[in-house]
């Protein structure tokens, strides 16, 4: 056998190869993947779509359960399963919420909307529970809104929220046992236009009955806690400042929990005083924190004064048209672009060669 018999066998040989390599590629039902969890650091998700199923998680990396609504939109697509419209992902998880079948056809598309917020829509307030002012003991500030604050205590959201004023560095303490579940500490100013409405350092505590403190307005860089702590009632939290959408220095504080991934809901509460426990506190006077801490049952060791949602949201397209491909090659290429295109941060435009 002559060098040049050899040398033709090899090339026959590599592209025997290749063929049999692209036949693979082209037969193998691949999954083509689209995320936006490298930019979204709590609530994102994943779709996986192969030659006969798209599949929609949604991956919770955050430290609480959250509330999801999912709105999704199908077109000549058959649905398999689909979450309810108002539903819960537990702390760092993932959850299947939608897989549709493609079955025969050569044109598809589908496009969905989620919302969330942190907490379990499910979850009750313990109206039993006596919280503590969340400053100093002996210290007393102005209640400048209460409890169905006509000025922007008006929704359902932050119906039953506080605002004291209060100097700026002023300590802010724990008004009841929890776990940190999130932080912001980053803003720097205040203002009363709507850029302002999501720009408020906050400290939100999840308590043991699945509502959440929430301590708003507070200075830059002022917390002192980080997400995942344990909280006793009367530890220094952080700071109080003038941050986000406020008309001047002072404390917002609510107790809360989502009715849906777009709505929450505040909760009233009774909190001891000086002069006993308030169930009813009235805007213009002055409340001064008790001097001995509170005695509760056993404790398991944002916003602005329009208060608006903690709400993740995001959404995303995709789909097929038909077309055909005359050279093998050719498809085993696309497939392996497609597997490696830029996604945006919320909205695909996918095209599915069949």
């Amino acid at each position: 056998m002559n060098f040049n018999t050899i040398k033709t066998k090899r090339l026959n040989f590599l592209f025997l190869g290749m063929i049999l390599i692209c036949s693979s590629l082209a037969n193998s039902n691949p999954i083509n993947i689209k995320t936006n969890c490298k930019i979204e650091p709590d609530i994102c998700y994943r779709t996986e779509e192969s030659e006969t199923t798209i599949d929609l998680y949604i991956i919770n990396k955050s430290l609480t359960i959250i509330t999801l609504d999912l709105d999704f939109h199908a077109n000549n697509l058959e649905k398999i399963y689909l979450q309810k419209s108002t539903d819960t992902i537990e702390k760092k998880s993932e959850k299947l919420i939608a897989r549709y079948a493609i079955g025969n056809t050569s044109s598809w598309s589908y496009s969905f909307k989620y919302f969330s917020q942190p907490g379990d829509f499910n979850s009750s307030h313990n109206d039993s529970h006596t919280y503590q002012l969340p400053f100093k003991k002996d210290t007393e500030f102005t209640l400048t809104q209460s409890f169905n604050g006509e000025f922007s205590h008006v929704t359902e959201h932050n119906q039953y929220a506080l605002d004291f004023a209060m100097p700026i560095g002023t300590e802010i303490l724990a008004a009841r046992s929890g776990k940190v579940i999130k932080v912001i500490s980053h803003y720097t100013t205040s203002g009363t236009t709507l850029d302002y409405l999501d720009k408020a350092n906050k400290v939100m505590i999840e308590h043991d009955d699945g509502t959440i403190a929430a301590y708003v307005h507070l200075k830059y860089l002022g917390s002192y806690v980080l997400p995942g702590d344990l909280i006793k009632v009367g530890d220094i939290i952080g700071l109080s400042g003038n941050t986000g959408y406020s008309t001047g220095p002072h404390l917002h504080f609510s107790i809360q929990s989502p009715i849906t991934g777009k709505k929450s809901q505040s909760f009233p509460f009774v909190f001891e005083t000086s002069n006993g426990v308030i169930s009813d506190p009235i805007a213009g006077l002055k409340y001064k924190s008790a001097n001995i801490p509170i005695i509760n049952e056993a404790e398991n060791s944002n916003q602005t004064e329009s208060d608006i949602n903690q709400i993740s949201s995001g959404s995303a397209s995709g789909g097929s048209s038909g077309g055909s491909m005359n050279f093998l090659f050719s498809i085993a290429l696309l497939l392996l672009i497609r597997k490696r295109k830029n996604s945006s941060i919320f909205i695909f435009h996918i095209l599915h060669i069949k």
